[in-house]
């Protein structure tokens, strides 16, 4: 029984750690982001891809007075290109295009809904 615990726990580990390793992509339209809401851990990838017909650039929100977060921001992915990012803490989980706040996306250290 101990033998087959183990092996389980040994199981989870290693599931834990691929998961940690993920690519999550975020498509950048002419109108927005898909998904709208990225959810993530810590080590994830984040593949922001330009499919729309302009060179896009995006910037987080502003970091919160005192919040220790960083503000962070990715210029100039032209048409069909992409900027990969690594998800930490400690960074602005919110952004917007940088010449239009109304298209705007998050990225969720929460667990997905179900």
């Amino acid at each position: 029984m101990r033998r087959i615990l183990a092996s389980a726990f040994a199981f989870g580990l290693t599931t834990l750690q691929v998961q940690a390793e993920e690519t999550k992509t975020v498509v950048i339209t002419g109108l927005g982001y898909f998904p709208a809401v990225t959810y993530v851990v810590p080590g994830d990838k984040i593949r922001f891809y330009n499919g729309s017909d302009s060179v896009q650039s995006i910037k987080s929100d502003a970091a919160p007075e005192g919040s220790g977060l960083n503000a962070w921001e990715v210029s100039d992915i032209a048409p069909g290109s992409e900027y990969t990012v690594t998800a930490a803490t400690g960074f602005v989980l919110t952004y917007h295009d940088k010449y239009d706040s109304s298209r705007y996306a998050a990225f969720s250290f929460d667990a997905p809904p179900n």
